[in-house]
C-alpha cells in the first residue's frame, strides 16, 4: 500500500509540473492556437497521471525539478535468496591468508547480547498512516461517482417523454452532416435540465423536457454539439478525468487543471461544430449557446453527462472562438504546425523522465560500482576508480598489477591507523568478492597494511591475501563473475555478502554501528567514535529494513585536557537497508548518502520519499538533540575510564577554556611546520592533546619562546601516561624558513 500511495503522489506532483507548464504555455500563445490544439495539449496531462515516469532525457524539466518515481519507494521488494544459497554463519574454513600473526582467519563477530527485533518510530506513524487515507478517500469518492452514474441512469428510465417526429428527423439529419453512422438514441427527460451526452456503451443525448419548444436550428445546434462531444470520444476522456480525480482526490491543483481541460473541451468541441455549420449559421450558433445558458439556471451535477450549457464562466471564450472560426480556417496549416510543434516540444520535456547522469546519480556504498566492470586486470585507471569507492578507498597508498603471468593479481597498499584485526579481514573480504566479480580475469589480492606512508618491510603492519577460488568456495558459489552481468545479478551478490556484515543484534546498534564503522571507516582515529542519530522515517518488507536517518559523527579526543570532538559530519542524512537474518541479527546490506553539491538537495531527493523531503533538506534543527546523545556518550566514556573533564561537542566553540592559541608566525613558515611529518600528531595550536595507541595513552605538547637571538622557537614534546619524556623536537622560526635545532627519541 505504501509502494502505490508513494506511485500516487509522485504522479500527482509530476502531473501538477505539467499542468503548471501547459498552463505557462498557453498563457503565451493566448489565441494564437485553435481550441482543438489548446485541447489537445492537454492530453499530455492526462498521459502523465496515467503513466507518471518515461524515458530518460536530458531535456526533460524535471532535471531541474529532480523527481525520481524509482526512488519515491525505498525498494520494491526483498530480494529472493533462499537459504541454501549462502553459507550459514561466517566461518571461512577453506580461505588461507598470508599473514605475518596467523595463518587461518575465521571471520566471525558472535554476541552475547539477547537479541530482539526493534522497529517503528513513534514519529513516523503519522506517515505511515498516509496511505490509509489516501485509500479511504479514493474508495469514497469512487463510490460518489459510482453512485452518482447509478442515479443518472435511474432517472433516464424514468418518467421518459415520447420522443416526437421531429427530433429524430433532426438527429437523422445532424448524424448525415457529422458523418456518423453509430446508432445514438435520444431521450427526453424532466429531471436533467441541459442537454447532454452520456454512456460510452449505446450512447445516448438527453434532451430536457423544458426546452422542446427550441426552434429547429436550435434544436440542430445543439444535436450538432452533443454530435461532436461523440465523435472527439470526450464522453470516454470525461469518465477517464472522473477516475484520476478520484484517484488524485488531494490535490486541489489536479481539480483546478481537470476544470481548465473540461472547458477547453467545450471550445474544441464548439470549434467541430462551426467547421460542419455554413458561416452564416456561425451567429445563429452563438445565440444558441447563450439562449441555453439564460434557460438553464442551475447548473446540473451529473458528472457523467457532457453537457452543452454546463459552465457559464466561459462563455465570452466560446463566443470569441466561434467569431474566430474564419480566421483558424484560413490559418489552417500554420496553426496545425504550430500546435504539432507544441506537442513536441511539451512532449519531449514533460513526458521524458530525469537524466539519470553520473554527476546526479547517488551511490551507496556498493551500489553503483557495477561500471567498473573489466574483462581484464591491467586496466589500472579501472582497478584504482574502483578501489577508491570501496571501503578504505580514502586510506589506499598505491597499487600494484601483476599482468606479467598467469594467474594474474594485484597488490594494494594501505595506510591505516588503529583498527581491529578482525574487523580489517572481513571488511577486507567484501572488498576482495567485489573486486573478483567485476574483474574477469583477475585470481588474487595481495594488502600491504602499512603504519606509515611508505613500501618498507620495516613499515610492513599487515599483509592479507584472498584468493578468487578460496572467496568463491566462503560464498558457496561456482563462478563469481556471473554476478557482474546485470545490476539484478549484482544486487543478489551484494546481499550475499550482507551475511559478512553483521552490525547489530538490535535495529539502534545497527544503525550505531554502520555509521561509525562502515561509513566513515577509519577517518578520525580518535579516541572515541560517537555518533547521535534520529530516524526520521522506516520501511519493512519481510526481513529487509530501510531507515532514513539524520545523524552527527565525530571522535573525540583530550585537546588542553578538555574532550572535544573532531567532528567530521553533523545533520547529515543516510538511507541504510539491513536484512534481518534467521537469527534476529541485522545485517547490512547497503546504505546511500547524499554527494553532490547544491546543499544535496538532488541527491537527498533522490534518496529519500516525498513526505521526509522537507526534514532532509532542514536536518540543522536536530543538531541540538544530535550533539546532546554524542555529549551523553562522551560521559559514559569518561567514567569508564574514571576520569573527569569538560566536555566540548562543538568544534567551532571558541569561546573561554575551549578557544586556543596559535603561534604568531608568518604564513610561509606556518605551512612549512605542517608539511613536518614527524609531527603529524603534535597539535597545532599552543597546548595538549591525547591519543590512544595500542591501548597506551600519549599526551602530545607545543609550546613556544624567543630564543636568545630574538626568533622564535616551537618546542614539541611526547609524554607517555606516567608522564616521562619520550620524544622532543624544537624547531626554531626564521622569518619564512624553519630549522630543526633539537631532536630527543628516547
Amino acid at each position: 500500500m505504501s509502494k502505490l500511495w508513494s506511485i500516487v503522489l509522485e504522479a500527482s506532483i509530476h502531473a501538477s509540473i505539467v499542468g503548471i507548464v501547459i498552463l505557462l504555455v498557453k498563457c503565451i500563445l493566448r489565441d494564437k492556437i485553435s481550441g482543438k490544439w489548446s485541447y489537445l495539449l492537454w492530453m499530455l496531462l492526462v498521459i502523465k497521471l496515467i503513466i507518471p515516469f518515461g524515458p530518460q532525457s536530458s531535456l526533460s524539466v524535471f532535471n531541474k525539478l529532480p523527481i525520481n518515481i524509482s526512488q519515491i519507494n525505498s525498494y520494491d521488494e526483498s530480494l529472493d535468496i533462499s537459504k541454501n544459497e549462502y553459507t550459514e554463519g561466517y566461518d571461512i574454513d577453506d580461505m588461507t591468508y598470508s599473514s605475518n600473526t596467523e595463518n587461518n582467519v575465521i571471520i566471525n563477530e558472535e554476541s552475547t547480547f539477547t537479541t530482539k527485533k526493534e522497529f517503528r518510530n513513534s514519529k513516523s506513524v503519522v506517515f505511515d498512516i498516509l496511505p490509509l487515507i489516501w485509500l479511504g478517500g479514493f474508495i469514497t469518492s469512487l463510490f460518489v461517482a459510482v453512485f452518482m452514474n447509478f442515479v443518472l441512469n435511474y432517472n433516464l428510465k424514468k418518467d421518459n417523454k415520447n420522443i416526437d417526429e421531429r427530433l429524430e428527423l433532426l438527429l437523422i439529419k445532424c448524424k448525415n452532416n457529422m458523418g456518423i453512422r453509430t446508432n445514438i438514441d435520444i431521450s427526453i427527460n424532466e429531471d436533467i435540465r441541459t442537454p447532454g451526452l452520456c454512456k460510452i456503451i449505446k450512447p445516448k443525448i438527453i434532451f430536457p423536457y423544458s426546452m422542446i419548444d427550441l426552434n429547429d436550428d436550435e434544436v440542430e445546434h445543439i444535436l450538432l454539439h452533443e454530435l461532436s462531444h461523440y465523435k472527439r470520444c470526450d464522453i470516454l476522456v470525461n469518465y477517464l478525468l472522473i477516475l484520476l480525480q478520484c484517484v488524485h482526490w488531494f490535490n486541489p491543483l489536479i481539480w483546478y487543471l481537470f476544470k481548465k481541460i473540461r472547458e477547453d473541451m467545450e471550445l474544441a468541441t464548439d470549434e467541430m461544430v462551426v467547421k460542419v455549420l455554413d458561416e452564416s449559421e456561425h451567429k445563429n450558433y452563438a445565440m444558441t449557446i447563450i439562449t441555453l445558458i439564460e434557460r438553464v439556471n442551475i447548473i446540473p451535477k451529473n458528472i457523467g453527462i457532457l453537457g452543452m450549457a454546463d459552465n457559464k464562466k466561459i462563455l465570452k471564450k466560446r463566443i470569441n472562438m466561434i467569431k474566430k472560426a474564419k480566421i483558424f480556417k484560413n490559418r489552417k496549416v500554420l496553426i496545425s504546425v504550430m500546435g504539432v510543434s507544441c506537442m513536441l516540444v511539451l512532449g519531449t520535456i514533460l513526458l521524458t523522465s530525469k537524466s539519470d547522469s553520473k554527476d546526479d546519480i547517488v551511490k551507496g556504498n556498493l551500489e553503483g560500482l557495477l561500471e567498473y566492470k573489466n574483462a581484464y586486470v591491467g586496466n589500472a585507471s579501472n582497478i584504482n576508480n574502483l578501489l577508491q569507492n570501496l571501503t578504505f578507498g580514502w586510506e589506499k597508498e598505491s597499487i600494484e598489477l601483476k599482468t606479467d603471468k598467469e594467474p594474474y593479481g594485484i597488490r594494494v597498499y594501505y595506510k591505516l591507523k588503529d583498527i581491529n584485526k578482525s574487523e580489517l579481514e572481513y571488511k577486507l573480504f567484501v572488498n576482495s568478492t567485489i573486486i573478483f566479480s567485476l574483474i574477469d580475469n583477475l585470481e588474487n589480492i595481495e594488502y600491504y597494511i602499512l603504519d606509515k606512508s611508505s613500501h618498507k618491510e620495516s613499515e610492513l603492519k599487515y599483509e592479507l591475501n584472498f584468493n578468487k577460488n578460496d572467496v568463491e568456495n566462503a560464498l558457496g558459489i561456482d563462478s563469481i563473475n556471473k554476478f557482474n552481468k546485470s545490476e539484478e545479478s549484482f544486487n543478489l551478490l551484494i546481499e550475499k555478502l550482507s551475511i559478512y556484515r553483521q552490525v547489530g543484534t538490535t535495529l539502534d546498534e545497527a544503525i550505531s554501528n554502520t555509521i561509525k564503522k562502515f561509513m566513515y571507516d577509519n577517518d578520525f582515529g580518535g579516541e572515541l567514535d560517537s555518533e547521535g542519530y534520529k530516524i526520521l522515517g522506516s520501511k519493512e518488507n519481510k526481513n529487509i529494513i530501510e531507515t532514513y536517518v539524520v545523524f552527527n559523527y565525530g571522535s573525540f579526543e583530550f585537546e588542553n585536557d578538555v574532550f572535544s570532538i573532531l567532528t567530521r559530519a553533523y545533520c547529515e542524512t543516510v538511507a541504510i537497508k539491513f536484512k534481518i537474518g534467521e537469527d534476529n541479527k541485522y545485517y547490512l546490506i547497503d546504505y546511500k548518502i547524499p554527494l553532490d553539491g547544491s546543499y544535496y538537495l538532488s541527491s537527498r531527493q533522490e534518496i529519500f520519499p516525498v513526505y521526509l523531503w522537507y526534514k532532509v533538506i532542514n536536518t540543522e534543527k536536530y543538531f541540538n538533540e544530535l550533539s546532546k546523545q554524542q555529549e551523553n556518550q562522551a560521559k559514559e566514556y569518561l567514567k569508564s575510564i574514571n576520569r573527569e573533564a569538560d566536555i566540548n561537542v562543538d568544534e567551532n566553540r571558541i569561546d573561554g577554556k575551549y578557544s586556543k592559541e596559535y603561534p604568531s608566525i608568518n604564513v610561509e613558515a606556518q605551512d612549512k611546520i605542517y608539511m613536518v611529518e614527524e609531527l603529524y600528531t603534535y597539535p597545532s595550536w599552543i597546548g595538549t592533546r591525547e591519543a590512544v595507541i595500542d591501548g597506551k595513552r600519549y599526551k602530545y605538547e607545543m609550546t613556544t619562546k624567543k630564543d636568545t637571538d630574538g626568533y622564535h622557537v616551537m618546542i614539541y614534546k611526547k609524554y607517555d601516561e606516567y608522564k616521562n619524556l619520550i620524544e622532543e623536537h624544537n624547531y626554531k622560526i626564521y622569518d619564512n624558513d624553519i630549522k630543526e635545532i633539537k631532536h630527543i627519541i628516547k
